[in-house]
């Protein structure tokens, strides 16, 4: 849901977010994929029209319960009728009269981007209730979402301080993540890159993943950079 009349303020966070997204991604969106930036900067925790919502409801139990909350005041989940946002969705894409029909995700990606133009940094000042699905995905939204090769490679970001700070601890967690999740010998390769690490760390640091590692699982790796 995005109201219009932040589209300048947007406007502004959005370019700063792009100057440097470089020094951080390697891969990143083309320069007119207004949904994939979004969501790109929703991840990091820049202020966005999105808000994120997930489809398993023990993600959605442990985001609200994750802090502890102040007396008097109750944690909740809230769940989307999601075929009326279908529906919303359809109308919102139409073109001219008709109303949009295509279950392309390459069409309806298109079509989003080019509300969210219209409407997020555009001159339209409605408010704007849509499902996006960006049409790029970077590492670390893939490795969340269990892909085994996007896992072991944000691993070897993290160990090799590739385009971020090194973190072993979470090299540790993600290269034990794709062992899980890849086959054969590729799951073989991950799981000796995770010994490697492991050989590699202090103390501190093999606690400090043994804690990651349970909140990880715990958020369904929603939550674990």
């Amino acid at each position: 849901m995005f109201h219009g009349n932040r589209s300048k303020e947007l406007r502004l966070v959005l370019f700063r977010f792009q100057q440097q997204a470089h020094l951080y991604h390697t891969q990143l969106p083309a320069a007119d994929d207004l949904a994939s930036w979004l969501a790109l900067m929703q991840h990091h925790g820049a202020p966005t029209p999105f808000m994120d919502w997930t489809e398993s409801p023990y993600v959605a139990m442990y985001f609200a319960l994750e802090e502890k909350q102040e007396e008097g005041k109750l944690s909740a989940v809230w769940a989307v009728d999601l075929d009326w946002l279908e529906n919303a969705g359809r109308a919102l894409l139409k073109s001219g009269a008709e109303i949009f029909a295509s279950n392309d995700p390459r069409v309806r990606a298109e079509r989003t981007n080019i509300l969210l133009n219209r409407t997020v940094l555009g001159p339209d000042k409605e408010v704007v209730v849509i499902r996006a699905s960006p049409m790029k995905s970077n590492e670390r939204m893939a490795a969340q979402q269990g892909n085994g090769h996007a896992q072991f490679n944000l691993a070897t970001l993290y160990t090799n301080a590739e385009g971020t700070a090194q973190d072993l601890p979470r090299a540790l967690v993600w290269f034990n993540a794709a062992a899980v999740n890849l086959t054969g010998n590729e799951a073989k390769i991950a799981d000796e890159n995770s010994k490697a690490v492991a050989a590699k760390m202090t103390r501190e640091q093999l606690l400090s993943a043994k804690d990651l590692s349970v909140k990880c699982r715990e958020g369904d790796y929603k939550d674990c950079g």
